[in-house]
């Protein structure tokens, strides 16, 4: 029996929500916050019989969320416990190499940069970089881009010749 408080009424909730972002149509922020904590109180009421499926629903959940309020750039601040709280989620679930968990951590490090803290965004970038080249090859276009991110940063901090390294 699905109710207002199954995961997957939940969960369909939120994808519905990120419709209506790509779609551009307002929504409340505040709605979105109380349906990832509907799910953690959920997550907390049911203990052992929380699932690995549930727990890919609440990831999903949590990438929404930080999609949508690093879309509303006003809301960056909000955004980044989801952020970080979808990066730790993804790397026990499913491992520091999943791409989720690569996309995720470049995301932080970018949503980093995008609030001034360019020194806080390089231990988070570098191994990104190195994983990405690493799958993908050093000539790969998100490998290329990262490299300019990453370069940026470096520069920021004072450490140009390693920004110029990775920007020739």
């Amino acid at each position: 029996h699905l109710g207002p408080d199954s995961v997957e009424t939940i969960c369909a909730q939120g994808e519905l929500y990120l419709a209506d972002i790509v779609l551009h149509i307002p929504i409340s922020t505040g709605e979105f916050d109380l349906m990832v904590n509907r799910l953690e109180a959920i997550k907390s009421k049911r203990g052992d019989s929380w699932t690995v499926d549930d727990d890919l629903a609440l990831l999903r959940m949590r990438k929404i969320a930080v999609y949508l309020f690093f879309q509303l750039v006003d809301q960056q601040v909000r955004g980044e416990p989801f952020l970080k709280a979808a990066e730790a989620q993804a790397m026990q679930l499913l491992g520091p190499d999943h791409p989720t968990t690569i996309r995720l951590q470049r995301s932080h490090g970018i949503a980093l940069i995008r609030s001034g803290d360019h020194v806080g965004a390089i231990p988070l970038l570098e191994p990104v970089r190195g994983q990405l080249a690493k799958k993908l090859g050093e000539d790969h276009p998100n490998v290329l881009s990262l490299d300019s991110i990453l370069a940026s940063a470096l520069a920021y901090d004072g450490q140009f010749e390693r920004s110029l390294a990775l920007s020739a």
